[in-house]
């Protein structure tokens, strides 16, 4: 997986995500500022800096935690 070089707070504030179903949602990206961790159940990248750069994403030591196989919605 990769971690952008730019900034994520492009579409205010956030992203669509598109899950498996079919269904898509826009969800707010970055609502924790590093050193304070976001949630990794609605967001992939666990924190931001000032201009809303990702530092690194949630893992389960494998997988993307938002795409984990074992996920349970």
């Amino acid at each position: 997986m990769f971690t952008p070089s730019g900034t994520m707070w492009v579409h205010t504030g956030g992203a669509n995500f598109v899950a498996a179903d079919g269904s898509a949602k826009w969800r707010r990206l970055g609502a924790a500022i590093t050193p304070e961790n976001t949630d990794g159940n609605t967001d992939p990248y666990t924190g931001y800096d000032a201009n809303g750069v990702p530092g690194s994403y949630w893992w389960d030591g494998c997988h993307a935690w938002l795409f984990r196989p074992n996920v349970d919605w």
